[in-house]
């Protein structure tokens, strides 16, 4: 595993170590996340940039429709 992880930002990895996730621990799930895909080590920098690239992103927030049998309060009066 001894690949440096030069395109995960020192900021990114200091905020995962303010949450209590050491590097060490960050870079263990990368591993284990490349290997459960069956992807070889170089990909463990890959994965890493791209977590810290999702982690900029805002969430996607889903509204559901409600079906015309469910009514609210006030559809009901």
């Amino acid at each position: 595993m001894g690949h440096k992880i030069t395109e995960v930002s020192k900021q990114f990895l200091e905020a995962f170590e303010f949450q209590g996730i050491r590097r060490r621990d960050f870079l263990k799930f990368c591993g284990a996340t490349a290997a459960l895909l069956g992807l070889p080590d170089i990909y463990i920098p890959k994965i890493a940039a791209a977590i810290e690239s999702a982690s900029k992103r805002h969430p996607v927030v889903s509204a559901q429709r409600r079906s015309s049998k469910q009514h609210t309060p006030t559809q009901q009066r």
